[in-house]
């Protein structure tokens, strides 16, 4: 039979897997959702506006776009993919008024996700955020952190404790 200790560290690694699992995902639950959108949907800003900032929690292995003005005139803009992340640039933005960005991206599981988006450029509001050095931060390294953070938790409970004789709970020495 197995002591109260090993099925505390037994449960514990149980729970430790199922977080990891229920955290990262499975290839079923790959589908290409949005984590990030600078500009944000639905949001009035100034500056220099010259890209589409849309990051993914997960990877995007194709994708399209085509960013068009409120008159539905096509802006000539480039599209490119680094993992979980797209930039769409085109020229800086000089008139006033709204814009939509219409995407579809395919995933790495084969699904394909078609949406569109609308924001509007004003001279006078504020600039979009974008983060320093270009395109913003992946959802890969809070997951990998995470994990991580789950092991080592893992681990402590899972060694073997030592007595004051220098004797594990197991009868090993140490």
């Amino acid at each position: 039979m197995f002591s109260k200790q090993r099925i505390r560290q037994l449960l514990a690694l149980g729970l430790a897997g199922l977080l990891m699992v229920c955290l990262t995902g499975t290839p079923s639950g790959a589908h290409v959702e949005t984590a990030e959108i600078l500009p944000a949907p639905g949001s009035r800003v100034g500056g220099n506006v010259d890209q589409v900032i849309i990051v993914f929690f997960g990877d995007v292995v194709e994708a399209e776009a085509q960013l068009t003005t409120a008159a539905n005139e096509p802006i000539e803009s480039t599209v490119s993919i680094d993992g979980p992340e797209m930039v769409v640039t085109f020229e800086p933005l000089v008139d006033p008024g709204g814009y939509r960005l219409d995407y579809d991206v395919l995933s790495v599981d084969g699904d394909r996700n078609p949406s569109a988006f609308v924001f509007t450029f004003d001279p006078g509001a504020e600039p979009v955020p974008y983060p320093d050095g270009g395109g913003g931060g992946s959802p890969v390294l809070l997951l990998v952190g995470l994990v991580v953070v789950v092991g080592v938790v893992a681990l402590i409970m899972v060694r073997p404790r030592s007595g004051a004789d220098g004797v594990a709970g197991d009868g090993a020495v140490i």
